[in-house]
């Protein structure tokens, strides 16, 4: 009965030890991913930043298809880049030949991520107008951006394009 007693409390405790391990384990495996997705994330930041700054400099030195090459790098890292969807707008439309319809599409999707991205639909309105979009359309885009840079407290000649692009529509 002693013996009996001992195996019991030997099984018992080997349970124990067992669920307790796995419990760690589970627990260590959690922390283990935990720690991968912010090494991660600072992997993605840093690839970030220097995408961002190359790009940067390449647009002050008005390199666009070397800026362009960076921005879409920037895109592979964050779908979702404001800043990179917004200067790939201007990008595709001030590279000879542009590309109109990567440029409305960058400007839409800038536009889609920040609603008052008065950036984002100058370049969309230029795009449009420069595509032969129709003329009506080009006129909303240009009244939506001069709201949104009034929204933004965008300087006077932010403002005054939107006025003057838009006025080209109404003459027009």
């Amino acid at each position: 009965q002693g013996a009996n007693r001992a195996t019991s409390l030997v099984s018992t405790f080997a349970i124990t030890f067992t669920i307790i391990t796995l419990l760690l384990g589970i627990f260590g495996i959690k922390e283990m991913w935990s720690i991968k997705k912010v090494r991660i994330d600072a992997e993605n930041n840093l690839k970030l930043a220097k995408h961002l700054s190359l790009a940067f400099t390449y647009m002050q030195a008005f390199l666009y298809a070397e800026a362009k090459n960076e921005y879409l790098k920037v895109i592979e890292v964050d779908s979702n880049s404001e800043i990179a969807h917004t200067q790939l707008g201007y990008i595709f439309i001030s590279l000879s030949p542009p590309d109109l319809g990567k440029a409305k599409f960058h400007s839409k999707k800038a536009f889609e991520l920040n609603q008052n991205n008065h950036t984002a639909l100058l370049n969309l309105g230029v795009a449009m107008g420069k595509s032969g979009d129709n003329r009506n359309d080009v006129l909303l885009v240009y009244l939506a951006g001069e709201k949104a840079a009034i929204i933004n407290m965008a300087d006077d000649i932010t403002i005054g394009k939107f006025k003057l692009l838009a006025g080209h529509c109404y003459k027009d």
